[in-house]
């Protein structure tokens, strides 16, 4: 079939987009604009995002390293929506197969074709269902994958249970959160009843929302004696995304629960101190706002070591290494300079002389990768406080 005919077919304007190596056909986003001009894929009769192609070019990087750790990749999509994520895991990835599951049969005609057109036909089952329907039952699913990538409109909480349970041993469960508002603290009362934490704005609110997010679902998890751990985490643009590495036992699950604790945070004075223990912090600091729980551990692991190696992506590359290197500091939290100028009465210098200052004087110190002003570093409160104060333009 030709263009003209799928458009046809599908009832609505059609236009053809390139992602990797793949080529997709959509909805014309021209026809769904906002009153600002700005394309809204809520508007549109079959759901894709322009904005999430970061967000995929990760997934697929990710996907190749554990395709070629396992020999396979079997991948589950239970919101598929216009189907390109399915589609790169099978053409770019080489996935074995790929389940792509959407409750709207508009979606579902529109994911056939662009298997089609990708000749990964073959590959991708599609399955017109309620997705946690597809996730709760081994019957409807076929089994178990290697990789369950679930990325809904909002919080993927409600499917968190499913998708662990879909998920073999070894393999990846992923989640992406667009409800950022809760996981940064502007709605404190959403992310108690969906997160189950305490958060509020800090300079800091961007790594929060990473570390509630993990702690989450890690506590879902936990429920099954299964073990969640990143392999990579990050904040972009409007999203969180998490891939986790899935493994079972009550002893491993104990193992990552230990990494769950709570921060302490004096907004008076930027001092943020890490307290460990779960589901209880040992000792509260008196006079502190205590957030959490949630993870304090890495936010990388083997797996994101292993796709460095894909220099065709070297945009993702590059943020993987940036979010290693934030592991290596060990800190989960960041020093907004900013706000630190702002306490010290004083102009903000540029946070990349303080990284090198303090480089300078013997600490780790990165840009955060969320946040191009905001400094993570082992060196002490006081000293980044004394560095930013020497780096003050007059």
């Amino acid at each position: 079939m030709n263009l003209k005919e799928i458009e046809k077919e599908l009832g609505f304007p059609i236009e053809i987009v390139e992602e990797g190596r793949t080529k997709v056909i959509v909805p014309r986003m021209s026809e769904y604009l906002r009153p600002d001009g700005v394309y809204e894929p809520s508007h549109a009769p079959v759901f894709y995002n322009p904005r999430a192609k970061f967000n995929r070019d990760v997934a697929v990087v990710i996907g190749k390293a554990l395709r070629e750790e396992l020999g396979r990749l079997d991948v589950l999509e239970p919101l598929a929506g216009s189907g390109v994520r399915s589609v790169r895991y099978a053409r770019e990835c080489d996935a074995t197969k790929v389940l792509a599951v959407d409750v709207d049969p508009l979606a579902v005609k529109l994911i056939e074709f662009n298997a089609l057109i990708n000749n990964v036909y073959d590959k991708i089952k599609v399955l017109n269902n309620d997705a946690n329907a597809v996730l709760h039952s081994r019957e409807l699913r076929g089994g178990y994958f290697d990789l369950v990538d679930v990325d809904p409109f909002g919080s993927p909480m409600p499917f968190a249970d499913g998708a662990i349970r879909a998920t073999r041993r070894r393999g990846i469960v992923a989640f992406t959160a667009t409800d950022t508002a809760p996981l940064t603290g502007a709605k404190p009362q959403s992310a108690l009843r969906k997160y189950w934490s305490a958060v509020k704005r800090t300079p800091f609110s961007k790594e929060l929302a990473i570390r509630v997010l993990i702690g989450a679902v890690v506590r879902v998890a936990s429920v099954r004696e299964v073990s969640l751990r990143p392999e990579i985490a990050f904040f972009k643009d409007y999203y969180v995304r998490v891939e986790l590495r899935l493994d079972r036992g009550a002893g491993r699950t104990d193992q990552t629960l230990a990494q769950l604790g709570y921060l302490a945070y004096d907004e008076r004075n930027y001092d943020v101190r890490v307290l460990e223990g779960f589901p209880l912090p040992k000792e509260v600091p008196k006079g502190y706002t205590v957030l959490g729980p949630l993870w304090l551990g890495n936010l990388t692991g083997p797996l994101s070591e292993r796709a460095l190696k894909y220099e065709e992506f070297p945009k993702v590359v590059e943020f993987i290494k940036r979010i290693r290197m934030e592991d290596e500091i060990g800190v989960p939290y960041s020093y907004k300079i900013e706000k630190v100028a702002s306490l010290l009465h004083t102009h903000m210098p540029s946070p990349r002389l303080v990284v090198e200052k303090l480089r300078e004087i013997g600490y780790k110190a990165v840009l955060a990768h969320y946040d191009h002003t905001a400094v993570k570093t082992n060196a002490p409160r006081e000293d980044v406080f004394k560095v930013v104060k020497e780096l003050s333009p007059l």
